[in-house]
């Protein structure tokens, strides 16, 4: 999967007042968080820093066994030099140490490998995927070992997608890949879904629970003399591997991606649209309801963001995102009342994807919406990060990106990237940057200690 990375710029943000008290007690199916609203400081709410109520985060960089927590840790020679937007990237190949941080605080190294990207721990053994050197170039491959990187056991996937008990999801290899698992029990692989000779038929992961998983395909149909159709199509597959036809989208001309995809009780919930321009930029479409059986399609809302959020409490669903029509303004983040009514003192921030960590524009605090709650939790505030990094603010120049943020068994985990602007690298209008140090880090939850594990 993608690395995450996110930006810490100075831009202006829309303010909207909040209301209530400065602290209160809100409820929630972890129990009373304690929280503060502070329309001077973030203007949305509630935000809460009591973080031990954060519910569990589904990881990629670092896994936890039996109290340790193993991570890779990379230097100069495993990342690009530089990129556009400061977008680096891994570099798959290169051989990393793999370190384990242990309960009492003390960190080794505890083997090597040559594995890139998400890296999982099931039934004792590390799973992860690395370049594969064969007889018709290279290619991706998931494999798994122990945790110095010994006994290493290769599989036909090509790389992981997510893990749900003892089952490791996985693409398959091929134009258009297929999904597949690996039983870690058994040591066995599964396909679940065929592969197909056309990328665009490729079977894009959606999510999974324990049951099963969803995704879907697009089919491009060219007809002669007329415009050409497209389908989306969405399904669910068991892990026995039978497939369920649940819902399709036709558009004529366009193939509509699902980009926001949320399992809530027995509904699916999922935007629909697609992006063009030369940045790529979402151009709008709809959010639908469907049933986990493929009954009752229901389009919600046309939005002009693929991101939405789900607030529930049992009595009341809402649905918060930015529709396209006069309820939304530019950026502003409205409610659409799916059941019940509209709770009240929950203002969200209008950013990208709500449960995974990102950054305020303005203050620089690392916040997660990870439930449905309608609580933002604040990881990290601006004012620790500019501790650890001596900056205030981020001067002209340079940029500051906070990547891999993973909080997992009481810690936090995140890695702070500099970039240094060259413009000679610039394509037009994209920005070209220069990697300078990166510096990874661990905050104690509980005490709010901040350490440096390592830089490079």
């Amino acid at each position: 999967m993608l690395n995450i990375k996110f930006f810490i710029l100075s831009t202006a943000v829309i303010s909207v007042l909040l209301t209530g008290k400065q602290t209160v007690a809100w409820e929630t199916a972890q129990g009373a968080v304690t929280v503060s609203n502070r329309p001077d400081l973030y203007s949305i709410g509630p935000v809460s820093y009591d973080l031990s109520k954060l519910p569990a985060m589904e990881n990629e960089y670092y896994a936890e066994w039996e109290g340790n927590i193993y991570f890779r840790q990379y230097s100069d020679e495993d990342m690009s030099d530089g990129a556009l937007w400061a977008s680096f990237i891994e570099i798959a190949d290169s051989e990393k140490e793999l370190m384990c941080l242990a309960p009492d605080g003390e960190l080794t190294q505890v083997g090597t490998d040559h594995g890139y990207g998400s890296m999982y721990i099931v039934g004792g053994r590390i799973y992860s995927q690395k370049h594969d050197e064969r007889e018709d170039g290279w290619s991706d491959r998931v494999y798994s070992c122990e945790f110095d990187g010994s006994d290493p056991r290769e599989y036909d996937s090509a790389e992981i997608l997510a893990v749900r008990g003892d089952k490791i999801i996985c693409h398959g290899t091929g134009w258009g890949p297929g999904l597949t698992i690996i039983d870690a029990k058994t040591d066995e692989e599964h396909i679940l879904t065929d592969s197909s000779e056309h990328t665009w038929e490729q079977a894009w992961y959606l999510g999974a629970t324990e049951e099963g998983i969803y995704y879907y395909r697009i089919f491009i149909q060219e007809r002669d003399g007329e415009d050409t159709i497209c389908d989306t199509v969405l399904y669910s597959v068991d892990y026995e591997g039978t497939v369920r036809e649940l819902t399709t989208l036709t558009h004529e001309r366009l193939a509509l991606s699902i980009n926001c995809f949320k399992i809530l009780e027995d509904s699916l919930y999922f935007s629909a649209g697609f992006y063009d321009g030369s940045a790529i930029v979402y151009q709008g479409g709809p959010i639908y309801s469907v049933k986990k059986d493929g009954s009752g399609l229901k389009e919600e809302v046309h939005a002009r963001d693929e991101y939405f959020y789900l607030y529930d409490d049992g009595m009341n669903r809402v649905l918060y995102c930015n529709p396209s029509d006069e309820r939304g303004g530019l950026a502003e983040v409205v409610p659409i009342v799916l059941k019940g009514e509209v709770p009240k003192g929950i203002t969200l921030y209008g950013v990208g994807s709500y449960d995974k960590p990102f950054a305020h524009a303005s203050v620089g605090s690392l916040l997660v919406y990870p439930d449905n709650s309608g609580i933002c939790y604040s990881l990290l505030t601006g004012k620790e990060r500019s501790e650890i990094t001596g900056l205030d603010y981020v001067p002209d120049g340079l940029t500051q990106s906070v990547s891999n943020i993973e909080y997992l068994d009481g810690k936090l985990f995140f890695t702070i990237v500099d970039g240094i602007h060259n413009p000679d690298k610039n394509i037009g209008w994209r920005d070209y940057y220069d990697r300078g140090r990166s510096a990874c880090y661990c905050k104690d939850l509980e005490s709010g200690e901040i350490r440096l594990l390592y830089e490079y």
